[in-house]
């Protein structure tokens, strides 16, 4: 489990005041059911396949936590769980650059500084959890 503060979101879109989610509570996330995490105005927002949340803490310890774990850091924004990548492609804004897809069909953009190591992380993670998939 991923120990966090967070604050439930029902509907993100309408939370855009730092005031507005300050009431955080403790709860542990289940590492598997984390999809993905996304900085979002200085905050993380955890998406899980059960909902969605928001920490006031950094993505940098986040990932301190979860790079053990199957998780890599595509982007400075992004952390995400390599049990719910799809595949990764070619980006519509250029050919040489790529983006991953996820199960649940979000796309996140994938830095091309990490394109070689991403490839292999998630090659490693497919062949180690290949009876899981």
């Amino acid at each position: 489990y991923l120990p966090v503060s967070f604050t439930e979101c029902n509907n993100f879109e309408t939370i855009s005041k730092t005031e507005e989610y300050t009431q955080e509570e403790a709860k542990n996330i289940a590492i598997k059911d984390i999809i993905y995490l996304e900085t979002i105005k200085r905050n993380v927002k955890i998406i899980t396949t059960y909902g969605e949340y928001l920490t006031s803490e950094t993505i940098t310890s986040i990932f301190e936590r979860l790079k053990t774990k199957g998780f890599f850091q595509p982007h400075k924004s992004y952390l995400l769980n390599l049990a719910w990548v799809k595949e990764i492609q070619n980006d519509d804004i250029g050919k040489n650059r790529k983006s991953i897809v996820m199960k649940k069909g979000k796309i996140i953009p994938l830095s091309r500084n990490k394109t070689e190591e991403m490839k292999t992380m998630l090659w490693e993670w497919r062949v180690k959890n290949s009876d899981l998939m």
